[in-house]
């Protein structure tokens, strides 16, 4: 292996309509879940709100929100 400069712009090419999907296909995951809570490191979140808040984007992305619409939020 040899040493490499970080690139000087990372950015996401996943088009949004594909994340909405994704984030679709995580909620119906969740909802099958018998838990009551997710632990995210030394986080640890109700299942509801975290899909409430999966819902929310996935309502935000087709609603037509740009990605600078998200980096507001």
């Amino acid at each position: 292996m040899r040493l490499t400069s970080p690139p000087e712009n990372l950015t996401d090419d996943l088009p949004l309509d594909q994340l909405a999907k994704g984030l679709e296909e995580n909620i119906e995951r969740l909802n099958s879940l018998k838990v009551e809570s997710l632990t995210f490191g030394p986080k640890a979140v109700s299942k509801d709100s975290y899909i409430k808040a999966l819902d929310y984007l996935v309502g935000q992305i087709k609603s037509g929100a740009s990605r600078e619409d998200f980096m507001e939020t």
